[in-house]
């Protein structure tokens, strides 16, 4: 992912398979944590595109 510089993956039982990944873009860091999902590497890119398309607005 352009601009990634943290990730970590994980399971446990309680929270299933889970991705912790940030990135920064502009001078500006996005984290997105993502627990018990299957889709985990498609929505992760999915919530940094987000939040890097609304970061004006936030």
């Amino acid at each position: 992912y352009p601009g990634a510089n943290g990730l970590k993956t994980g399971f446990t039982n309680a929270a299933g398979e889970c991705l912790i990944a940030s990135a920064t873009r502009k001078g500006h860091t996005m984290i997105v944590v993502m627990l018990n999902d299957d889709n985990r590497w498609e929505e992760a890119v999915q919530f940094l595109d987000y939040g890097f398309k609304l970061r004006g607005v936030i």
